[in-house]
């Protein structure tokens, strides 16, 4: 019959590990002690007693996690209108050990001013009548728990968790401070899938670092697995080096599934790290790769002295590991995105799919600039990230649902002028250059991300949809909604989409143009037909985008207006008139999609200065529009009969929007019989696209439109 230990405060069950000291366990969910026998009937967790109390504008509404020392709770703050994460020490903690308390509000200081993408930003802290409190932003997984789900990690995954660690711990140490407590409880992993270190800590006193956390399925942990063996002979010797070390013990246990160093309580562990050396990776999985081993037993080395010296120096080191696994060819193929092992307790199944819509909804490129108080700046760049699952999971979500869900997100987003949308083709390049969706909003100058998912339920599927501001305040909104799987109502995703960039402009303090509050009322495959149109567009294809709107009979705006710019495109250039064209009402649409329906209108039915004016007016409220200077080239070159004027007008398009090929061939065109001019237009193109593939594209066509 199988043995189990029981929590005496909680109840819950627990297999014991091998080897440990049962008086060297406790609860790793409530922290209460661990016996072979039954709990009291009257047993229950320690009371909470602290929830319901309101510290900063943030109120304890639910307690996340009991520790030996301190309670972690989640907060909703009515001043930031999002939720944050609390922990609370008791004022017994100060009693028991003052130096380390002084010590862990001393770090936790020295990093408030930090801003990193690496490190969770502080909020607030202080003291309360019966403790002290911290206050930071809330990330919704740490790592602990994604090793629960699941362990050993690959290289490449492995490698780039330890990257962010080291990343963190290098923006610490230019901040004058170190972290103090690096585990996996205090590495947080966000939606993005990066690693994010906790606020700076200190280690509990001795008596509660002999103890050992058992977690569900008998696993380990506690910061003794991962102490430097400096700490363990004087918490003040510790410096960043000892950091590197934590952040080297806690790779190792990801490549290989377990902690480095065993023992019967945290004692006979630290006493066995400090006898070191670090055992190789190896001879617990052989095939972790010789450079990944080398660099972290040299990151866990015993002597100080051994290790990288700073943070930056671990960080080179990794690189050199990762260039030598490269050459090697030992690094690993693309694996599914760090998003997908967010959540899995919850059903979520992301992949890395990135469609950032704005570069295919070239009519939402708006970049008008919205003043602010504090600044005369525009909103940065927003990208958008759509998920799906892996193909080879039995949930995957149909491409048309994506492109549906991406077009109608473009397509509200549109309201907002002084938001503008990141580009699809720099994205995807980016990406497959092998960085990760927030180094690539971080390249891009985006401020905003945007984050879609959603999860299998019975019968239904659970989408959430999530705005995070990392502009100046970093905050995260967040909207969900539960449809019937195969037969979605649209109508609530629509009305999810708009509250969410409702509340987000808010927060910008940006108005929405008049008619944000408009539901459209297209179906999913009028908005699946509207995103592939868009697609098509930009591969030049009008008339397959023209016949993916025709096969629905699209009745919702952005349909018909994107059906009568196919038609009128394709019309000026087969017989270069500009026939009427039915367009839907100017009050249905966003600014910049309104401003193109009257543009069409006029290219059809005004007069040569109408149409002109039309184009200025447009123009001086969209100056950044590539698309609107490609109608001005088409106009020009068909409806006056100006290619010489239409070609620099062309040129324009192209250099706003690289990547907008009717734009670019449209230049190329015009320059087929003067391959001096042409070489040179495409020596500059390749310094505004930024892309190989995409400027190869472009030289064959010139090539072909030179041979005709």
């Amino acid at each position: 019959m199988e043995e189990y230990l029981y929590c005496q405060h909680c109840g819950r069950r627990f297999r014991p590990p091998e080897g440990i000291s049962t008086s060297a366990l406790c609860c790793g969910d409530c922290a209460g002690p661990l016996k072979a026998e039954l709990p009291p009937a009257d047993a229950d967790q320690p009371p909470d007693e602290h929830k319901g109390f309101v510290i900063g504008r943030a109120k304890l509404s639910k307690r996340t996690a009991l520790r030996p020392d301190h309670t972690v709770y989640e907060a909703p703050h009515s001043g930031l209108r999002t939720d944050v994460r609390v922990k609370v020490w008791p004022t017994s903690a100060e009693r028991e050990r003052p130096p380390s308390i002084e010590r862990l509000f001393r770090r936790a200081a020295a990093a408030r001013t930090l801003r990193s993408p690496n490190v969770v930003t502080v909020l607030e802290m202080g003291r309360l009548k019966d403790g002290y409190f911290v206050m930071t932003e809330r990330v919704p997984d740490t790592l602990r728990q994604m090793m629960a789900r699941g362990l050993p990690l690959g290289v490449r995954r492995t490698l780039a968790l330890l990257e962010d660690i080291l990343q963190g711990l290098a923006d610490l140490e230019e901040a004058g401070a170190i972290h103090g407590n690096l585990d996996p409880d205090s590495i947080l992993i966000g939606y993005d899938g990066e690693a994010r270190l906790d606020h700076p800590g200190a280690l509990p006193p001795p008596a509660r670092l002999n103890k050992l956390l058992v977690r569900e399925g008998g696993t380990l942990a506690g910061p003794a697995l991962y102490l430097a063996p400096e700490r363990a002979r004087d918490e003040r010797l510790a410096d960043i080096r000892s950091d590197i070390y934590a952040a080297g013990a806690v790779a190792w246990h990801l490549v290989t599934g377990r902690a480095p160093f065993v023992g019967e309580s945290g004692l006979e562990v630290m006493t066995a790290a400090l006898e070191g050396p670090p055992p190789d990776p190896r001879n617990e999985r052989p095939e972790v790769p010789e450079a990944l081993a080398r660099l972290l037993m040299r990151l866990m080395a015993t002597d100080p002295e051994d290790r990288p010296g700073s943070a930056r120096e671990a960080l080179e080191a990794l690189a050199a590991c990762v260039q030598e696994l490269k050459e090697a060819d030992l690094w690993e193929s693309a694996r599914p995105a760090p998003a997908a092992r967010l959540s899995l307790r919850m059903g979520w199944t992301i992949v890395a799919v990135v469609l950032a819509v704005a570069s295919i909804v070239p009519f939402m490129m708006i970049t008008r600039h919205h003043q602010q108080e504090e600044a005369a700046r525009p909103i940065p760049h927003t990208t958008i990230y759509i998920s799906r699952p892996d193909r080879l999971s039995p949930d995957e979500l149909p491409p048309e649902t994506a492109r549906a869900a991406r077009a109608l997100l473009a397509y509200r987003m549109a309201y907002y002028p002084a938001l503008s949308l990141a580009d699809q083709t720099e994205v995807e390049r980016l990406l497959e250059s092998g960085m990760d969706i927030e180094q690539v909003r971080e390249r891009l100058g985006a401020g905003h991300l945007v984050l879609v998912s959603h999860a299998a339920g019975l019968g239904r599927r659970n989408w959430t949809w999530m705005f995070a501001n990392r502009a100046r305040e970093d905050w995260v909104l967040r909207r969900e909604v539960s449809v019937e799987r195969d037969n979605p109502d649209w109508t609530a995703f629509e009305q999810t989409v708009r509250d969410l960039l409702a509340e987000a402009g808010l927060r910008l303090g940006l108005e929405p143009a008049p008619g944000a509050d408009h539901l459209t009322g297209a179906d999913p495959a009028e908005w699946a037909a509207i995103g592939a149109a868009l697609e098509a567009e930009r591969r030049d294809a009008f008339e397959e985008a023209e016949q993916t709107l025709a096969d629905v009979e699209p009745s919702s705006p952005p349909g018909a207006l994107l059906l009568a710019l196919y038609r009128t495109v394709r019309g000026a250039r087969e017989t270069g008139a500009f026939g009427s064209r039915p367009v839907p009402a100017g009050d249905e649409l966003p600014p910049e999609m309104r401003g193109l329906a009257e543009l069409l209108a006029e290219m059809a039915h005004g007069e040569p200065q109408q149409v002109r004016a039309g184009f200025a007016e447009h123009l001086a409220s969209f100056p950044d529009s590539g698309r609107a200077y490609f109608l001005l080239g088409l106009w020009r070159e068909h409806g006056l009969g100006l290619p010489e004027e239409a070609a620099p007008t062309y040129r324009h398009a192209a250099r706003l929007d690289p990547g907008y090929l009717p734009a670019v061939h449209a230049v190329v065109r015009h320059l087929a019989d003067r391959p001096a001019e042409r070489d040179a237009f495409l020596e500059e193109y390749a310094g505004w696209a930024g892309d190989e593939g995409l400027l190869a594209a472009v030289t064959r066509y010139a090539h072909r439109a030179a041979d005709q």
